[in-house]
């Protein structure tokens, strides 16, 4: 499972039209397997998602509404292509508290990559591409100019299922309004 900021419909939309056009021109696309996001907390696993799900409610309850910036196109050299988050210290501040939490509470050690001031905040247009569809897509992308903000309204907690990535728990931000699925054991909301 994974902690991540859903997007709004403008940028959620851009995402998916460029995530289309990369599936239609090269047949495979791994970054439609989710839901258009950024990250807070890489996947981990979990024997049960319940407890993340109390506490991404709870989380989002202490935090209010805020702007993300979408800054253009880049790529990581494993082969993803993002788009790229303007450096926001609120962002990161509450990545940095979401990572620390978790393991705090959970016992979830953070990663590597997630101690350190290397993170880089992105959502996710492609990955799973050969060397060769990962050149050409850089290419294709190369000239996207991208100047889109979203408000951010949600958090959600995301687990893997099978070869997709699922929204389990979708938590407002303070001042949103929402409803919470019933995290009974054995009551199980996926939407």
């Amino acid at each position: 499972m994974a902690y991540v900021v859903l997007l709004g419909d403008e940028v959620h939309n851009f995402m998916r039209g460029l995530q289309l056009e990369i599936l239609e021109e090269f047949g495979v696309n791994l970054g439609l397997s989710a839901p258009p996001h950024v990250t807070l907390k890489l996947g981990f696993f979990a024997p049960d998602v319940r407890p993340f799900a109390r506490h991404v409610a709870d989380l989002a309850l202490s935090i209010r509404p805020f702007t993300l910036r979408f800054n253009g196109i880049g790529f990581f050299p494993e082969g993803f292509a993002y788009l790229g988050v303007d450096h926001d210290g609120e962002l990161e501040a509450l990545r940095r508290q979401v990572v620390a939490q978790v393991n705090d509470r959970f016992g979830v050690e953070p990663y590597a990559l997630e101690r350190g001031t290397d993170y880089k905040l992105h959502a996710t247009l492609a990955h799973g591409l050969t060397r060769a569809e990962f050149e050409a897509v850089q290419k294709r992308l190369r000239d996207v100019r991208v100047d889109l903000s979203c408000p951010v309204t949600h958090l959600a907690l995301i687990f893997r299922w099978t070869e997709r990535w699922v929204t389990f728990h979708r938590a407002a931000l303070a001042g949103e309004s929402s409803t919470s699925p019933d995290l009974r054991p054995g009551v199980v909301g996926v939407s």
